[in-house]
């Protein structure tokens, strides 16, 4: 039986299946959100990604880089001036407050993929690099 988890962000596909020795458990496919402006700056990109997929780990040290004005020490992607850093830290904040009650899939005790994962796979879906500290 195949169907969507609503109750998680992003929402997932959830499939029941059993393993060869008959134990149930559910394999979980999240669908992502990868519709933002792609003529974003990569760092507004990549906060617009980051946020309406539930990555909050990956959002509050992105907010942490941009606040003490890191970026080039710790993201290593090679990236523009920032010039509209307040904007970028309320973006971040708003998406931070919007999750804060959400789960996402990769936050289950019996995961083992974890946001990086997930964030890799979203770079080769999209073809274009996101800007976090890795």
């Amino acid at each position: 039986m195949t169907y969507i988890d609503k109750s998680i962000v992003p929402h997932c596909f959830v499939t029941e299946k059993k393993f060869e020795w008959g134990e149930p458990y559910d394999d979980i496919r999240p669908i992502f959100n990868l519709y933002t402006d792609p003529e974003l700056s990569d760092i507004a990109f990549t906060i617009e990604i980051l946020g309406q997929n539930n990555f909050k780990e990956h959002l509050a040290k992105l907010y942490n880089i941009l606040l003490n004005r890191e970026e080039h020490e710790r993201i290593s992607a090679t990236m523009e001036p920032v010039s509209n850093r307040q904007q970028l830290l309320e973006r971040i904040n708003h998406f931070l407050e919007e999750q804060a009650q959400n789960s996402a899939p990769w936050e289950d005790a019996f995961s083992a993929l974890d946001e990086a994962f997930y964030l890799r796979a979203i770079e080769g879906e999209l073809g274009r690099r996101l800007v976090y500290e890795r």
